[in-house]
């Protein structure tokens, strides 16, 4: 007698031996229960590598003319001095 979970394992559609896109990958995990494909899994070691940050702080009235400026222009306070510092730096954002 099979269970459900042996009913299961016989229709699951195989996992694709590549995504083309994360969105691929995302509709694909969307629409399947990784539980079904727990045996098909291997444990794996990364690492992850986070781009170093740093605070500055502003005076209160740099930032409000700051953050002024980076509404009119749509992007957030950090984008707009990021973009100011690497222009008067002359870095490639």
């Amino acid at each position: 007698m099979q269970t459900v979970e042996d009913e299961r394992k016989l229709t699951k559609e195989p996992i694709p031996d590549n995504f083309a896109t994360l969105a691929e990958a995302a509709e694909f995990w969307d629409s399947h229960d990784f539980a079904d494909y727990w045996d098909e899994t291997q444990e794996v070691e990364f690492e992850v590598r986070i781009p170093r940050r740093r605070r500055v702080s502003l005076a209160a009235h740099i930032e409000d003319r700051v953050a002024e400026e980076a509404r009119q222009e749509g992007v957030s306070i950090e984008t707009l001095v990021n973009l100011w510092l690497a222009e008067r730096l002359r870095i490639a954002v």
